[in-house]
């Protein structure tokens, strides 16, 4: 595998967009903690909510659980509890504040991401807040162009609702803690940005519905994404792009098979070059005979060699 290095040099030279997908490795590299198996965790929940159903004996409830997809987009109580139980995992290993990122460690993430941001775009599947905290920490974010698209503040003063104009260049595919959707447009709240246990408070409360895509399989996680408007507009962003892809972080599991598709529609339009960053030799083969079965075009780099945070 070659290092990031002659990938960095090879896109430099290129004339085109320059994108980057980031995936969970990105908040491992700030802190190893975020290692968290999500689907280990909705499967726990899962299983602790059907042997509440079962002995409840409440078959309307029932049916709720067992078909899931369904209620997604009802905004009922199991898909705030799966939200929930998610966002509780992410705090035992967030940072609790901002300035737990220090601004050595922001300026050098967004050293990082710059050429991404000023040529290109940058997709996160991450719903924690490391990059947005980092975009506000880093002194230098001004000129290296964090645009997200969430800039009006709403009438009730607690969140900035987004517009999706040409020069938007971050994207949250998976939703993010910090993001909510209200008759049907995305805003970001705005009511103590720096700080996490506001959100986990309003979820505990049933005051705060996070935008996160908290569901199983590729399939519900797609129907999920296509009920929300600014869902579907990222992954058709992500759809739409022409130049370089970097990824890293990715780890191409079953459950992101939507992402692949969607680079797969890029490559076939508009002749993506795609770059997919691997950190462990053992999974070589297995991300081979995954790229190769999504009929994409690829070159492997050796992920081990970014330096993100420091």
């Amino acid at each position: 595998m070659i290092p990031y290095s002659k990938v960095l040099s090879i896109i430099k030279k290129e004339k085109g967009e320059k994108n980057l997908l980031l995936g969970a490795g990105f908040s491992v590299a700030f802190n190893k903690g975020f290692k968290i198996d999500e689907q280990e965790v909705l499967s726990r929940y899962e299983s602790d909510e059907a042997k509440e159903l079962s002995n409840a004996e409440n078959s309307k409830r029932l049916m709720e659980y067992v078909s899931p997809t369904v209620f997604e987009f009802r905004n009922n109580k199991l898909v705030q509890n799966k939200k929930a139980t998610i966002v509780q995992e992410l705090r035992k290993v967030h940072p609790k504040g901002i300035c737990e990122i220090k601004e050595s460690e922001a300026d050098k993430c967004f050293e990082f991401l710059s050429i991404y941001l000023n040529r290109g775009h940058v997709f996160t599947l991450n719903y924690d807040l490391l990059l947005y905290w980092a975009s506000i920490r880093a002194v230098k974010t001004k000129t290296q162009g964090y645009k997200d698209g969430f800039r009006s503040l709403n009438s009730t003063g607690n969140g900035w609702s987004w517009d999706n104009t040409e020069d938007v260049n971050v994207y949250y595919c998976h939703g993010a803690v910090n993001l909510y959707s209200k008759n049907s447009c995305c805003f970001k709240t705005a009511h103590d940005q720096f700080c996490f246990l506001p959100i986990e408070k309003g979820l505990r409360k049933k005051s705060f519905n996070p935008l996160c895509v908290s569901a199983k399989t590729s399939e519900e996680k797609k129907d999920y994404i296509k009920s929300n408007n600014y869902l579907s507009a990222c992954l058709r962003a992500l759809e739409s792009i022409s130049g370089i892809l970097v990824i890293l972080g990715f780890s191409a599991s079953e459950n992101d098979e939507h992402i692949l598709e969607a680079i797969k529609i890029a490559q076939d339009k508009n002749g993506l070059v795609l770059y997919f960053g691997v950190y462990k030799d053992s999974d070589v083969n297995r991300l081979k005979s995954t790229l190769i079965r999504h009929g994409l075009r690829y070159q492997f780099f050796d992920s081990r060699t970014t330096c993100i945070w420091r």
